[in-house]
């Protein structure tokens, strides 16, 4: 049986190494994987810890498995009294780091319990862990494809009153496009470290990156081992806090540049990259957060709590771009509710899809929980929001278009054979459990007016839009997946996965544009 272990005994491990020099070796190793655990790539990696991954990742299986461990332990590593003035180095072939390494592969989380609470410990346990290892996951070409259409082309094709490229430029001295290029430069060029001044060797990407967008870059996406600690403990930092030690947000999504203190191996200038992932992150939805972050702050001094302009548009652009994948031609009609369908009294869902008998409707909502009820996943604070806020409004609109098209009051033909509907609220942010998570407690709410009723975050649209482009059946698989009492609580993204891959048109054509505005075609087949 594996041993499991405590935060405290961890961190009573990983204090005893040099905590810049450490990150850099873990950093080199992720650095290795960036383009996918399928192949490692060599370049600008040491000879040592080459010589290391051959032994150590000799699979897919266990290189991902590597990626995955040893981001943990950058953070944990953070986390830890570890720190630039002491230490010894972390050298992969320790014993003592072997030990680590093992210490966070089994770190134990789940309390002494039995029955059904230790069901509901594992739950929780993965609801949480998920929304930490699902991302380190995901397509690199998802990601800047992702970043391109929203903050690039939706931002520039779908009429708001908000001025994206303008307000960005204002804000932080570059455009979103400016920015995404200059990140997804250095996330090339990372091999580990980035430098305040990084010398570029890449003929292709020296009209791409600048000293100005790179220092712009790192100025919003650096910080320092206290900032880490500050972001996931808060005032109390020094304090080890389990709960928000283990699973609070990642901070280098927001900060994936640590600056060096102290290092006798690496200059004062440079900037560690842990998990070079965190870099395209940064570069895409980073934009989200950047301006959303922005606006909050400004109209807080003015005394509008409430009050962001950005958020308001932006709920206009993600439901162009949830609308661009439900439109790929497929097996179904598409009907966007607002621009192609005679109004009817009161508020209408956003889109539909029809085949058959059959009809789903979707409802976007930019948010759907709070960051606090995403990240913990606590019942009761989950409670407080399904009962009031989006998601009942979202439940009112879809329930009261369903009921009228299973009533014949709709006066359009596309709707006049439909005898089971589906409806499906979608959100932003990826909540990877959202359907386990949420459908249970409104199951007790609301009854069977939910029996039809699916959750959706970005990355379910993006599994939509693949499965509608690899020619399956969606519609009747999401009527089978609401009939089903366990598939009913998988994700989306789930049920389709075991059936396609990740092509996807909308997004294949975003990352080409991006790679051709970029001026950088050699990068195409690679960044994956």
């Amino acid at each position: 049986m594996t041993q499991k272990n405590s935060l405290d005994e961890l961190y009573d491990q990983l204090k005893k190494f040099h905590l810049s020099d450490g990150l850099y070796v873990i950093g080199a190793v992720n650095a290795a994987l960036k383009y996918g655990t399928v192949k490692a790539d060599r370049k600008n990696i040491p000879d040592w810890i080459w010589a290391w991954l051959q032994v150590r990742g000799k699979t897919e299986h266990d290189r991902r498995s590597l990626s995955i461990v040893l981001s943990r332990m950058a953070r944990f590593l953070l986390l830890s009294s570890a720190n630039d003035y002491k230490g010894v180095f972390l050298d992969l072939n320790n014993p003592a780091v072997h030990k680590a390494y093992n210490q966070v592969a089994n770190l134990e989380d789940l309390e002494e319990s039995s029955g059904e609470d230790i069901l509901n410990s594992f739950s929780l346990y993965f609801n949480r862990i998920g929304q930490i290892q699902f991302p380190l996951q995901a397509s690199k070409k998802t990601i800047v494809g992702r970043g391109f259409l929203l903050f690039h082309k939706l931002i520039l094709a779908t009429p708001t009153d908000y001025d994206f490229d303008k307000k960005f430029r204002e804000y932080f001295g570059l455009s979103p496009i400016e920015f995404m290029s200059t990140g997804f430069a250095m996330w090339i060029l990372s091999n580990g470290t980035l430098d305040y001044e990084m010398k570029n060797e890449i003929a292709e990407l020296k009209h791409v990156i600048t000293l100005d967008t790179q220092r712009i870059f790192l100025s919003l996406s650096c910080g320092t081992p206290q900032r880490y600690r500050e972001l996931v403990r808060g005032a109390d930092w020094k304090t080890p806090h389990k709960l928000k030690d283990m699973y609070a947000l990642e901070p280098l999504t927001i900060m994936p540049a640590v600056k060096v203190e102290k290092s006798s191996k690496l200059s004062s200038t440079t900037y560690l990259v842990p998990q070079a992932k965190y870099l395209l992150d940064r570069a895409s939805s980073g934009i989200f957060y950047l301006l959303g972050d922005k606006e909050k702050e400004l109209a807080e001094k003015e005394g509008k709590t409430g009050k962001n302009p950005f958020r308001n548009a932006f709920g206009m652009v993600y439901r162009a771009y949830v609308g661009e994948h439900l439109s790929i031609p497929g097996k179904h009609d598409f009907i966007d509710l607002d621009n192609d369908f005679v109004q009817t009294t009161g508020k209408l869902p956003d889109f539909a899809i029809v085949q058959g008998d059959i009809c789903v409707l979707f409802e976007v909502k930019t948010s759907l929980l709070n960051i606090d009820s995403r990240t913990y996943f606590d019942k009761q604070s989950l409670e407080k929001e399904v009962k009031s806020g989006n998601v009942q409004k979202a439940i009112k609109q879809l329930t009261d278009f369903k009921q009228k098209i299973l009533t014949a009051q709709i006066d359009d033909a596309r709707f006049s054979k439909i005898t089971s509907v589906v409806g499906i609220i979608v959100g932003y942010e990826d909540i990877f459990s959202i359907n386990s998570t949420l459908l249970p407690m409104l199951d007790n709410l609301n009854g069977s007016s939910v029996d039809d009723l699916q959750f959706a975050s970005i990355s379910d649209i993006e599994a939509i839009g693949s499965a509608i482009d690899q020619k399956l059946n969606i519609i009747e698989m999401l009527q089978k997946k609401v009939a089903s009492p366990a598939e009913r609580q998988w994700s989306i993204a789930t049920l389709f996965h075991k059936d396609m891959d990740h092509r996807n048109s909308v997004l294949d054509q975003a990352f080409n544009e991006f790679i051709i505005k970029m001026g950088v075609p050699g990068f195409a087949g690679k960044s994956v």
